[in-house]
């Protein structure tokens, strides 16, 4: 869809779900999730249609997927929903041939690359609930820029950095009002700060998305709902 709004364009097909898109940088291909007999994988595809290549061929769920800066690696969830659950990273050759995937980060979510493409970050499981990240891509320890907190969901994409990489922003739940914004540190680490607040809670952060681009916030808010439906059992006689 348009960012001025305008008519949507369908890109995929068919009776199986597609998720969680992502725009390569070049903005030609979309990255997204589907399943096949069952499983979450990757995919990608030219933006404007077409045959979407298979990216993972895993024995577990892949999903949520994020580009490189190059537009040669993703880095996506492995394992997801799982205990062993990890962020892993699949490169393509000079051929566009996806390899096989590796670990990025044991216990992580989602990705997000800085702008330089020298890390990533995302969240790391913790006690209790997770850390903000920032993770090296060249190897080292993971450097916490936001502590623990029970309100980050691991199922959504709610953290990004800034168009420069100096910053990291997140949505988070105020401990004491209780209201949702959008809060940002630095990446060097230092204090955090409320960037937007909105006026009430918009219910729960269960799998929002936040994305940085320019100085525009681009978010999604869950709103868990559901229906009762009751039905009649009867007995064979």
């Amino acid at each position: 869809m348009p960012i001025q709004g305008g008519e949507v364009q369908q890109v995929t097909g068919g009776d199986v779900p597609s998720l969680a898109p992502a725009f390569s940088p070049d903005g030609r291909e979309i990255a997204y999730h589907s399943f096949v007999n069952g499983i979450r994988q990757l995919f990608v595809m030219p933006v404007e249609g077409g045959t979407a290549v298979q990216v993972t061929r895993e024995s577990t769920h892949s999903r949520i997927v994020s580009w490189s800066p190059d537009g040669r690696t993703l880095t996506f969830v492995k394992a997801a929903l799982l205990p062993t659950q990890e962020t892993a990273m699949v490169s393509r050759d000079s051929n566009n041939h996806w390899g096989a995937s590796r670990t990025f980060l044991k216990g992580g979510a989602a990705a997000l690359w800085a702008p330089d493409g020298r890390a990533a970050v995302t969240l790391l499981r913790a006690n209790p609930g997770f850390a903000v990240v920032i993770v090296p891509l060249e190897g080292g320890a993971p450097r916490i820029v936001v502590p623990p907190q029970a309100t980050f969901d691991p199922n959504g994409i709610a953290w990004g950095f800034s168009a420069d990489g100096r910053f990291v922003y997140y949505l988070a739940q105020d401990p004491e009002s209780h209201r949702i914004g959008i809060w940002g540190v630095a990446s060097a680490g230092g204090n955090r700060r409320p960037i937007v607040q909105f006026d009430n809670s918009f219910g729960s952060l269960n799998r929002a998305v936040l994305r940085v681009h320019g100085h525009q916030f681009y978010f999604s808010m869950g709103d868990s709902q559901s229906d009762i439906w009751l039905t009649e059992v009867s007995a064979s006689r």
